[in-house]
């Protein structure tokens, strides 16, 4: 075999090892890198759904608060007492959830969404918000012990709450917090997650329910990033907590 030929086949031997050796670095290379990302996509996924959970906790609590204010609880039970003595309670709460369905307006349904509660709510709804200034709670209402809105940030779906699932789950959990599932809210027009709270007395009797529509944009935007601390200032200076 000539010179000239044994050198080209050793070079053609090499070029292949090489190219076989790149092969194999690549192939190991790409496993790795899917490994890893798959690892850190798994780990994101951790630490968006922590913040969520965090999130969520932390608007739970803020709603517990404006449920316990001394001014709202005092206002519940006023509520109650009232419609404890009322004649034809039946049907007012009949009358005016038929006039709030359809659209109609009557002094019943101003006076709710007038209502010292109602503007109490709306100054909270106010004070808690995303650092670009979005409602965080797109909506608030509370419900004395008969189920029907007394107090809200703007007009329900319905005056009559008791029939909702909502409402009957908050009732019979232990702690009386239910969080509900993502979902689109008709009253708030947006999608949110519901966090309603049981509302009691200092001796356990029950008063009523608040219900805090959590605006699902903001938990998502919140999530990609830093979480500012949302300012929350009180109407008056005291809370049971």
């Amino acid at each position: 075999m000539k010179i000239r030929t044994k050198l080209v086949l050793v070079f053609v031997i090499t070029a292949f090892c090489y190219s076989a050796g790149a092969l194999i670095s690549i192939e190991i290379i790409s496993k790795q890198f899917i490994d890893t990302v798959g690892i850190y996509s798994i780990q994101i996924t951790k630490s968006t759904l922590k913040n969520i959970y965090d999130r969520i906790d932390l608007r739970s609590g803020q709603l517990i608060l404006i449920a316990n204010n001394i001014e709202v609880l005092r206002i519940i039970d006023e509520s109650n007492s009232d419609f404890e003595k009322m004649e034809n309670r039946d049907q007012h709460i009949e009358k005016t959830d038929s006039d709030w369905m359809s659209g109609k307006s009557s002094e019943a349904i101003s006076n709710v969404l007038s209502s010292e509660l109602s503007l109490h709510l709306k100054m909270d709804q106010s004070n808690i918000k995303y650092e670009s200034n979005k409602l965080v709670f797109s909506e608030i209402y509370v419900t004395n012990q008969y189920g029907v809105v007394i107090g809200s940030t703007g007009r329900t779906t319905d005056y009559l709450q008791s029939d909702e699932e909502w409402y009957q789950n908050a009732i019979i959990e232990k702690d009386g917090l239910w969080i509900g599932k993502p979902e689109y809210d008709e009253s708030s027009r947006s999608y949110s997650i519901d966090i309603v709270y049981r509302i009691n007395d200092d001796d356990g009797k029950f008063l009523g329910v608040i219900k805090g529509v959590y605006d699902l944009g903001t938990i998502l935007v919140q999530s990609r990033g830093s979480f500012p601390c949302s300012k929350m200032t009180s109407h008056t200076t005291t809370y049971r907590i």
